[in-house]
């Protein structure tokens, strides 16, 4: 249009007056195309500052982190010099210094790739809590202590977690992470602080500074057999548990290649329920191939239910033990534990018939448990059960008990049940008791006698054993069923959590404590049902307590909570790397791992979205402002045109 009115203007001179129209309409558009320009070059600056200066991940923080939010050497050393901080603790482990950390670059200047080297990374919160983590990296996780080691009570201990970077490939094969790359200068030693969430990295795992004062230390091993509720006798039929209790008491240690047999003979006993589905039977023998197992204050715990076969006869002693083997630390052997038989004539393999005479003479076993331990005055009362296949033909003629330090004592009585109290040096004993009795119509005038024996210790409080299973009530399933089924939204879990004194006295004012952060990613805890329990709930640790409980002598004490699977289920993703929250599972450990499938919606399975950052929008900007521009200089230079045109045809034109 411009062309065509300044070619036909010297042959028309009045088209001057639609030129001057045309010249009005180009200045408009030549403002509203400035004005484009303007915004478009705003949002372009928008974009630039935020390529050059990214936001902070809001969700990237965990309770795993040792400093949330690090992105610059400033961050490290403000929370450093925080009043009341443990980062120095923490970092003083490993023998950094401050001075270490100042002399870091101010941003970071390195990337740590997990399958680079041996890398091994710290993290305040165990690989217990988390699910989708491979059991490798669970069991040689190292447990450091790091606070309360050389005070007299253990509720100032505190701990971090050592553990390979690989541990958190469970999304992709190769993680990668920006990191402060320096030198301790004590040891020349490399090492890593990752960003964002400051946790110490170097290659290799953690092994405690050797000292004249303070030797290696060494891996061991103990276990620990105990009954549940022990019976005084059994007979064919009856269903027993027995609960293996193991550990490795050596802090900042790993026990390797962990084996634990239980010389159990699967001759006497059906094996309907173990806890554990890893276990194998072979030769009659049971064997659980463990693995590696660091440092724990407490004792796993491993139930195994058994039933007696009908095969036994009348006064058979069932004794057994467990065995604990790792390729670093040498063999323990746990204490035999022995059951007595008392069945009917019927099932009494030596018995032809009911009207065999040897029918009527009595079988007998016995039982001494130490009911009640003083640990001041370490005065122990024992009592001493006798069981009789014929009760009435039975009479007791005493009862002998040697102390297990030196010391014996005859008791002349006739019960069934008898107690003796005895008073101990520190120390470990075996106390054994021999019943004396004889039988109704006996022809020779000797006695006859059985025996039964107890294990008394006062030297020191063994730790509790934890132990932990799952119910789903919607689904009418429990046990490993429940643990092995995808739940859906709506669902109801009920978690059992069973802590277990494997010592023969009351153990007071105990703490039960559970974290349960992971399940409550997609879970409401019932905090009603939890109330009614005894229960109480902290949000801030995500944690359910059960506070100054008393386990009883050779027990334990369950605990229970339930939760309700959100409806309907999140679609939150994976929101870091380093960490394993809205992953579609939820996991929970105490004392052993619970963890279960969540039926996550489609979208769940997104993980990886398209590239549209600011990088991308930069490009886009420069491309939008640059026709932008184009159009708007093009504007401004046609109106100019059109203004010398005007102003030249305006005297041949006339007013």
């Amino acid at each position: 249009m411009f062309k065509k009115l300044v070619t036909n203007l010297p042959f028309n001179p009045s088209l001057i007056s639609q030129v001057s129209f045309y010249s009005k309409r180009i200045k408009q558009e030549r403002f509203v195309r400035r004005l484009g320009l303007i915004f478009v070059a705003a949002t372009m600056t928008v974009q630039a500052v935020a390529f050059i200066s990214p936001p902070e991940r809001s969700l990237a923080a965990s309770s795993a982190h040792i400093i949330n939010g690090l992105r610059t050497r400033d961050d490290i050393i403000n929370a450093w010099d925080q009043p009341g901080s443990d980062v120095p603790a923490i970092y003083g482990v490993f023998g950094l210094t401050r001075d270490d950390v100042l002399a870091l670059p101010k941003t970071p200047n390195a990337t740590v790739k997990s399958t680079d080297a041996d890398y091994w990374s710290i993290g305040r919160t165990s690989l217990s809590g988390y699910s989708h983590i491979k059991e490798e990296f669970r069991s040689s996780q190292i447990t450091v202590q790091y606070a309360g080691e050389d005070t007299e009570t253990a509720s100032d201990d505190r701990f971090i977690y050592d553990r390979q970077l690989k541990a958190w490939d469970v999304n992709n094969p190769s993680n990668s992470y920006r990191a402060f790359e320096g030198t301790i200068s004590k040891t020349g030693e490399k090492f890593w602080l990752l960003v964002d969430c400051g946790n110490f990295t170097k290659i290799g795992k953690y092994t405690p500074p050797v000292t004249p004062e303070k030797p290696a230390p060494k891996p061991e091993v103990e276990i620990k057999k105990t009954i549940e509720d022990r019976p005084d006798h059994l007979k064919p039929g009856d269903s027993l548990t027995y609960k293996l209790s193991f550990r490795n008491p050596i802090k900042d240690t790993l026990a390797e290649d962990v084996v634990i047999e239980d010389q159990l003979d699967t001759k006497l006993f059906n094996v309907p329920n173990v806890s554990t589905s890893t276990y194998s039977i072979t030769n009659g023998f049971l064997r659980y191939e463990y693995g590696s197992l660091a440092y724990t204050p407490t004792y796993f715990v491993v139930p195994l239910t058994v039933t007696l076969k009908d095969q036994i006869s009348s006064g058979s002693s069932l004794c057994n033990q467990a065995r604990i083997t790792a390729s670093n630390a040498p063999a323990k052997t746990s204490e035999k534990v022995c059951v007595g038989v008392i069945n009917p004539c019927r099932f009494d393999s030596s018995v032809a018939s009911a009207d065999n005479p040897n029918c009527v003479e009595p079988k007998l076993v016995c039982s001494v448990v130490d009911f009640a331990l003083n640990r001041s005055t370490r005065k122990a009362s024992y009592r001493t059960t006798v069981s009789s296949s014929n009760p009435a033909n039975t009479t007791i003629l005493g009862y002998t008990y040697d102390f297990g330090d030196s010391s014996t004592q005859r008791f002349n009585t006739s019960v069934l049940t008898h107690q003796a109290d005895h008073s101990y040096q520190p120390g470990e004993y075996d106390t054994t008791v021999t019943v004396h009795y004889r039988t109704t119509g006996q022809e020779s005038a000797d006695d006859k006698s059985i025996s039964c024996a107890a294990n008394v210790d006062f030297e020191s409080d063994q730790p509790l054993g934890q132990h932990k299973k799952v119910a789903n009530i919607t689904q009418n399933t429990d046990g490993d069923l429940a643990a092995d089924t995808t739940v859906n939204g709506g669902d109801v879990l009920e978690y059992t959590v069973t802590t277990t004194n494997p010592q023969n006295f009351d153990r007071a004012n105990v703490d039960v404590s559970d974290y349960i952060g992971d399940i409550l990613d997609y879970a409401d805890l019932d905090t009603d049902f939890l109330a009614q329990q005894g229960g109480t709930f902290d949000a801030e640790t995500n944690k359910i307590n059960w506070t100054a409980q008393t386990i009883p002598a050779s027990s334990s004490l369950d605990h229970v909570f339930r939760v309700s699977i959100k409806k309907p289920i999140p679609t939150t993703n994976l929101p870091s790397a380093l960490g394993t929250t809205f992953d579609c599972k939820i996991s929970n450990a105490y004392g052993n791992e619970i963890t279960i499938n969540i039926n996550c919606p489609l979208v769940k399975g997104l993980e990886t979205l398209p590239n549209t950052g600011p990088g991308s929008s930069i490009i886009y900007s420069v491309i939008i402002t640059t026709v932008v521009g184009y159009f708007y200089a093009r504007s401004r230079l046609v109106a100019k045109e059109l203004d010398i045109v005007v102003r030249d045809y305006a005297g041949l034109v006339g007013p």
